[in-house]
């Protein structure tokens, strides 16, 4: 069976952030559209037919970053985007980083076409062949320790079938700027 490419319509995730999911995919979540809103802080996820372990979200930080691991993250995304060493990332495990970096195999700092430089990170756990990419960038509350969260994970015989077009839906993020 072919999986189907095709990416919907953009999804607002407010305060001028988008996305397009791919076309299909069961939907779940909401956006708080309130800068004074307290948690539970917006959150979306999509799922493709039939696989509700594999998942495609985005997300505001759960909880506030400490200020010492903001300022690392923010540090990090103002050099060139790349490849970093996994021992670069070290400093914001376990309080962004919520992946043991053993199982860490890629860090990079990159950029979308609508999008300022995030940090990408790819994992792979064996024991579980869970598999994944995750995306961390501040919010405009970095300040107070905001940030958000853009990741697609799940089983990897699953994640590898649908990773094109998960890749494509997650480059189509736009953080604000005109789409």
């Amino acid at each position: 069976m072919a999986i189907d490419t095709k990416l919907g319509a953009r999804v607002s995730l407010g305060f001028g952030r988008s996305i397009q999911p791919p076309e299909g995919w069961s939907f779940d979540g909401w956006v708080l559209d309130d800068p004074l809103a307290l948690l539970p802080k917006s959150w979306l996820r999509w799922n493709p037919p039939g696989h509700q372990r594999l998942v495609l979200r985005w997300n505001l930080s759960p909880r506030l970053l400490p200020w010492e691991v903001m300022d690392r993250l923010v540090g990090l995304l103002e050099a060139p985007l790349g490849e970093l060493p996994v021992s670069g990332v070290a400093a914001l495990s376990p309080a962004l980083i919520r992946i043991p970096l053993d199982f860490v195999t890629q860090a990079e700092i990159i950029s979308y076409p609508y999008t300022w430089p995030l940090l990408r990170i790819e994992y792979f756990i064996p024991h579980e062949w869970e598999a994944g990419t995750v995306h961390y960038s501040p919010t405009e509350n970095y300040a107070l320790g905001e940030y958000q969260m853009l990741a697609f994970e799940g089983n990897d015989d699953a994640y590898r079938k649908y990773l094109a077009v998960a890749q494509a839906s997650m480059q189509t993020l736009s953080l604000g700027q005109a789409t």
